[in-house]
């Protein structure tokens, strides 16, 4: 049987063409990924951004160190929640006094629903903190919390704000904020740090830490 003609030349240039594909390819995917990460990296920077930022946006926020007006209300299980029970108001001293965080919540934030947990967590870590979420109001509020808090729901209240009567008392009259936020209060009723922004690597403890270092500058 005779053997077919191989043109070796050709047969070359071929092997050639597929050793330049291959490399080829492999650079076309190192500049799509470049590419990508070049877009989404900035992006990341200016959603979660440093804290600094964050705070330039709520500069009607109370500061480091301004005293805090009492508030009381109903959580969603209807037991009364009052600030003043924890923290000195006035010359009124609290029947329990502790460092409060209190931590501004809605359904429809992606970072607070992420950052819930978190809070549950600092708690557990730290059972001489009162936690208290502020939320804004939303039919789904309770489940969605419930899941969220996981062991903590108990021993964290979550109020409504329809009102929005709670928020002025930290933002303002005219309150224009980020979610999520939180404020630590001292047991003698002033603010002793404050978290503005979702940081998912960096626990509770080292952004309130963060917080008291920027304001003793």
């Amino acid at each position: 049987m005779r053997q077919p003609i191989v043109d070796q030349a050709r047969l070359v240039r071929l092997q050639d063409q597929s050793r330049w594909c291959w490399p080829n390819r492999s650079v076309m995917v190192q500049i799509v990924l470049g590419l990508w990460v070049g877009l989404w990296v900035p992006a990341c920077v200016v959603r979660y951004g440093d804290s600094r930022q964050e705070e330039r946006r709520n500069i009607r926020a109370l500061k480091v160190g301004a005293p805090v007006a009492d508030f009381a209300a109903n959580d969603i299980n209807g037991e009364i929640v009052w600030l003043g029970k924890y923290v000195r108001i006035g010359e009124e001293e609290p029947e329990q006094p502790k460092e409060v965080l209190v931590n501004f919540f809605a359904t429809w934030c992606p970072s607070c629903r992420r950052e819930l947990p978190q809070i549950a967590a600092y708690q557990r870590r730290n059972p001489g903190v009162q936690v208290m979420v502020v939320a804004e109001p939303s039919k789904d509020l309770k489940n969605v919390v419930t899941e969220l808090l996981g062991d903590s729901k108990g021993q964290i209240p979550v109020i409504e704000d329809p009102d929005m009567k709670i928020v002025k008392i930290f933002f303002g009259p005219d309150p224009h904020f980020v979610l999520p936020c939180s404020f630590l209060i001292s047991a003698d009723g002033k603010i002793a740090a404050r978290i503005y922004g979702f940081y998912e690597e960096v626990p509770i403890e080292q952004q309130l830490a963060a917080s008291r270092h920027r304001n003793l500058k």
